[in-house]
């Protein structure tokens, strides 16, 4: 066996360099490519995210609710990494692999309620303090008041199921969806151990790959929006408009008498701050 060591200091291959350049300039090319159309500023930044319920947090953890056929969602503010506020407008490719760079693969826990809740304590547990760990969520809601003591923190009887409008039994049990790593404790979240893996890695997509399957079909339900497909038109925004992820700039164009009439726009995605995350007292 004979130890090589490679490093900047040996001889380059013109061949190969020529094939990194093109691929670095198919890479760029790719960036620009516009998946959608926001409707509403998506606020991604760290400062946000670390702290409090943002629309981008709420987006991807509803995105991973619907993706995964879960009851409840959970993405710790670290899953998301583009630290800015994406403006109104085009989202390119490049745009969604500064929000979510990592091929992060996820998971669907089976738990009690009362691991739900210790899941949730923990995720307010740093709070005032910025931290990684704060968990953006689907599925529920609840109030906790940051001035009480870490482990306390959550309202008895905030915590409401989206599915029931019902307050959440800690006794039945609950499809909890998540990043692999965080249902494998990372981020502190051992509460997940408590329960049994349902599905995960290869039998679900990773959280890349759901959020931009999700942005083609919004793309698909904006093409049938031409006037060619003008009886479809309805079908396809309830399509896109299922999970109340994105919302249509629709325009009258049926009747068309008013020449100057506004013409249809397409769908748009425009999640929303909704208060499923609400801080109460000092």
């Amino acid at each position: 066996m004979e130890k090589i060591e490679i490093t900047s200091d040996g001889p380059s291959d013109e061949a190969m360099d020529a094939h990194i350049e093109a691929c670095g300039e198919s890479l760029q090319t790719s960036q620009g490519k516009v998946l959608a159309q926001l409707g509403v500023p998506l606020e991604a930044s760290l400062a946000s995210l670390y702290k409090e319920e943002t629309n981008c947090g709420n987006w991807v953890a509803d995105l991973l609710r619907d993706g995964c056929q879960a009851d409840v969602a959970l993405v710790p503010g670290s899953a998301l990494h583009a630290d800015c506020c994406f403006r109104e407008g085009p989202f390119t490719l490049g745009d969604l692999n500064k929000l979510v760079p990592f091929l992060d693969e996820l998971a669907v826990v089976a738990l009690k309620g009362s691991a739900v809740l210790r899941i949730l304590e923990h995720s307010v547990s740093a709070w005032p303090e910025p931290a990684a760990l704060f968990g953006h969520v689907a599925g529920l809601r609840f109030s906790f008041d940051g001035s009480l003591p870490v482990g306390g923190r959550i309202v008895p009887g905030s915590v409401v199921m989206a599915s029931t409008g019902q307050p959440l039994e800690e006794d039945a049990e609950y499809r909890v969806a998540s990043l692999e790593s965080v249902t494998k404790g990372q981020e502190g979240y051992e509460a997940f151990g408590e329960g049994r893996v349902v599905c995960g890695g290869a039998m679900l997509s990773s959280l890349p790959v759901l959020l931009r399957n999700h942005l083609s079909m919004i793309n698909t339900a904006s093409s049938l929006q031409a006037t060619k497909f003008a009886h479809w038109r309805q079908g396809s925004v309830n399509f896109a408009l299922q999970s109340g992820k994105v919302v249509s700039d629709k325009k009258d164009s049926l009747n068309n008498e008013n020449a100057n009439a506004p013409q249809w726009e397409g769908v748009k995605v425009a999640p929303a701050k909704d208060g499923r995350v609400c801080q109460i007292g000092a």
